[in-house]
C-alpha cells in the first residue's frame, strides 16, 4: 500500500471514527435528558396526586367533624362530598399514564380506600350516628386507617420507582 493510499485509508476511519463519536455523543445526551423529563414527569405526578388526595381525606375528615352543624342534606351534601375528591381523579390518570403498573395500582388503591372512607363517613352521617374525630370513640381512626396505608403504600411504590429512576441515570 502506497502512503497516499494509507493516508486515505486513514483520513477515512479517522472520520468515520469521529462521526461515530459524536453519533454516540448526542444519542447519549438525548438518552439523559429524556430520563430527566420521564423523572421530572413521574415526579411532579406523585406529588400531585398524593397532595389532592392527602387534602381531600382531611376536607372529607373535616366535614364529619361538622356534622353537628347546619350542613346541607340529601343531594347538596353528596354534591359537596363528590366535589371533596374530585380533583383526585384527573391526577390518578396522569399518575396512570406516567407511571409503571406497580404506581399506578397503589395510586388506584388509594383512590378506592379515599371513596370508601368518604362512603363511611357520610353513611354515618346519613344514620344520625356522625363519626367524631376522636381518639376516644375509634370509628374516625378505624375509617381513617385503610386510606392512610394505602397512602403510604404508594409513597412507598413512587419513591422506588424514582429510586430506580435515578439508578439507571447514573
Amino acid at each position: 500500500m502506497s502512503q497516499a493510499t494509507a493516508a486515505v485509508v486513514g483520513a477515512v476511519v479517522g472520520g468515520l471514527i469521529a462521526a461515530v463519536s459524536a453519533w454516540w455523543g448526542v444519542k447519549t445526551t438525548r438518552r439523559a435528558a429524556l430520563q430527566d423529563r420521564q423523572y421530572d414527569a413521574r415526579r411532579d405526578a406523585y406529588v400531585a396526586f398524593l397532595e389532592k388526595s392527602h387534602s381531600s381525606a382531611h376536607a372529607l375528615g373535616n366535614l364529619a367533624t361538622q356534622a353537628g352543624v347546619d350542613l346541607p342534606t340529601g343531594k347538596d351534601r353528596l354534591a359537596i362530598t363528590y366535589s371533596i375528591d374530585a380533583e383526585v381523579s384527573p391526577q390518578l390518570r396522569i399518575v396512570e399514564i406516567v407511571g409503571p403498573k406497580p404506581v399506578s395500582d397503589a395510586a388506584q388503591e388509594v383512590q378506592r380506600r379515599l371513596y370508601q372512607f368518604r362512603k363511611t363517613l357520610t353513611d354515618a352521617i346519613d344514620g344520625g350516628n356522625p363519626i367524631p374525630y376522636s381518639p376516644a370513640d375509634g370509628r374516625y381512626e378505624a375509617a381513617y386507617k385503610p386510606y392512610r396505608s394505602a397512602r403510604n403504600g404508594f409513597v412507598k411504590a413512587a419513591k422506588e420507582e424514582l429510586e430506580r429512576l435515578e439508578a439507571n441515570a447514573g
